[in-house]
C-alpha cells in the first residue's frame, strides 16, 4: 500500500518553507535597493544643495527611509496591477486563453466532451465542492490542463483538445483529479499571489531600466545603481516561484490519487504526455504568462531546470509508480523515429533497432556463404549439406516482441 499522504505532507512542508524564504527574499531586495537609493539621494543632495553635510547621520537615515518607501511602493504597484488584471478569477484566465466553455447545452457536445463533463461532476461530488466550469482550448493538440481562480466558487478547469481526444477515461480522470487537488489545496489562490509577487519584482526592474535609458544624468545614474539589485530580485522571485510550484505539483499528484482512488490513471497520462509527439505544448501566446498553472510544461521559454515550474515527468511518474520501467506510452508506434534515443532503446527490445539491423546484415552474409561452405564440406565428407542457420530476426515477429508497456489501458488496479 502506497502512503501518498506522506508525499503530500512532505511537499506541503517544503512549500511553506519556500514561501517564507520568498518573503525574506523580498525584504532583502527592498533593503538592498533602499541602501542604494539612500546613497544616491545623499549624493544628489550633497552636490546640489551647498548646505548639505555629507556625513550627517539624519540625512543618511532619512534618505534610506525615503528610498525604502519608494521601492516598496514600486513593488506593490506592480503586484496590485497584476492582481487587478486577474480580479475576474478563473473565468478571466480561461477567456484570456481563448477557451471555449462547454456544458450540457453545448451545440457540438461530442461523446468525449460529455465524458469529460461526467468526470468533472463525479470528482466534484467526491470533493464536496461545486462543479467548476470547463473550458476547452480548441486546436491545441498537446495534452495539458490547468485550474485557475481565487476560491472554489470562481475556479475553472481548462483542458486542451488533445487531452480530450487522446486520453482514456482513467487517464482524463487522473488529470482532472490533479486539477481538483490544486483547488482543494488552495494552490490556485497561491498561484495568483505568486504571479503578483513576481510581477512586482519585474516591475521594479522595468522602472530601473527606464531610468537607465533616460537622458538625465541623475536619473540614468539611479537606474544603473538599482538595476543589478532589481535584476537579482526578479531572478530570485522567479526561482522561488518555480520551487514552490514544483512542490505544489508533487502535493497535487498525491492528492489526486486520494480523489481518483486509482494511481495509474495519472501516471499513465503523464507517460502519454512524455511519449506523445506534441507533449504538453500549448501554441497560443496567452499561455506564456499562465504556463506555471498547467499540468506539465506548456512549452514556454525556460531559463533552466532551476527555473522550471514543473518537476521532471520521470520523477513524478516514479513517485506514483515505483516499478515504472522508464519508458513512456506511445500513441502510434510507426512514428517512434521522431523520439530519438527512446526509439532506439524501445525498438531494440522488439528486435528492430540499429543493433538488430547490424546483426541482420551479418546474418544475411552468413546465410549466403553458409550453403557454399556446407556444400564444400559435403563434397569432402560425402555427407548431405546441412541447412543454414535460421535468422532469428525473421523467425520472430515484431508484434510478439513488442513489450506490454505500450498498452494504453491499465492492466491492474493498485489499492490505496
Amino acid at each position: 500500500m502506497r502512503r501518498f499522504d506522506l508525499h503530500q505532507a512532505l511537499a506541503e512542508k517544503k512549500s511553506r518553507k519556500l514561501i517564507v524564504a520568498m518573503v525574506l527574499m523580498q525584504l532583502a531586495t527592498i533593503a538592498l535597493c533602499s541602501v542604494v537609493g539612500g546613497l544616491f539621494l545623499t549624493l544628489f543632495l550633497y552636490f546640489n544643495v551647498r548646505e548639505t553635510n555629507f556625513l550627517s547621520v539624519p540625512l543618511i537615515v532619512g534618505s534610506t527611509l525615503v528610498s525604502a518607501l519608494a521601492v516598496l511602493v514600486t513593488i506593490c504597484t506592480g503586484g496590485i496591477l497584476k492582481m487587478c488584471e486577474l480580479d475576474g478569477g478563473g473565468r478571466k484566465v480561461a477567456e484570456g486563453l481563448r477557451g471555449e466553455l462547454i456544458d450540457e447545452e453545448h451545440p457540438q457536445l461530442s461523446p468525449k466532451k460529455r465524458r469529460l463533463l461526467n468526470v468533472v461532476e463525479e470528482l466534484a461530488i467526491s470533493s464536496s465542492i461545486p462543479a467548476p466550469p470547463v473550458y476547452i482550448l480548441r486546436g491545441e493538440r498537446g495534452i495539458n490542463a490547468l485550474a485557475a481562480g481565487h476560491t472554489c466558487e470562481d475556479a475553472v478547469i481548462v483542458v486542451t483538445e488533445g487531452a480530450v481526444e487522446r486520453l482514456s477515461r482513467d487517464q482524463i480522470q487522473g488529470v482532472i483529479a490533479h486539477e481538483f487537488s490544486h483547488i482543494l489545496n488552495g494552490d490556485i489562490s497561491r498561484d495568483m499571489w505568486l504571479t503578483a509577487a513576481t510581477h512586482g519584482n519585474s516591475f521594479l526592474l522595468v522602472v530601473a531600466k527606464a531610468l537607465a535609458e533616460s537622458s538625465g544624468f541623475w536619473e540614468m545614474m539611479l537606474g544603473y545603481m538599482l538595476m543589478p539589485f532589481a535584476m537579482m530580485g526578479a531572478c530570485l522571485s522567479l526561482l522561488f516561484k518555480a520551487s514552490v510550484k514544483r512542490q505544489n505539483e508533487f502535493m497535487a499528484d498525491a492528492t489526486a490519487v486520494e480523489l481518483a482512488r486509482y494511481p495509474r490513471g495519472l501516471s499513465d497520462a503523464l507517460m502519454m504526455i512524455g511519449g506523445f509527439e506534441h507533449h504538453g505544448r500549448v501554441k497560443r501566446r496567452e499561455a506564456i504568462e499562465t504556463g506555471h498553472m498547467f499540468l506539465v510544461n506548456s512549452g514556454g521559454s525556460s531559463l533552466g531546470a532551476w527555473f522550471a515550474a514543473h518537476p521532471p515527468l520521470d520523477h513524478r511518474i516514479l513517485l506514483l509508480r515505483p516499478d515504472w520501467d522508464g519508458y513512456y506510452l506511445y500513441e502510434n508506434a510507426d512514428e517512434l523515429d521522431d523520439y530519438g534515443k527512446v526509439y532506439d532503446d524501445m525498438t531494440e527490445l522488439a528486435g528492430l533497432g540499429k543493433k538488430a539491423a547490424r546483426q541482420k546484415k551479418v546474418m544475411d552474409v552468413v546465410s549466403d556463404v553458409a550453403p557454399v561452405i556446407a556444400g564444400l564440406g559435403a563434397v569432402s565428407s560425402g555427407r548431405p549439406a546441412a541447412s543454414p542457420q535460421t535468422d532469428k530476426l525473421h523467425s520472430e515477429s515484431a508484434e510478439e516482441a513488442i513489450p506490454a508497456w505500450m498498452a494504453h489501458e491499465p492492466t491492474e488496479t493498485i489499492e490505496i
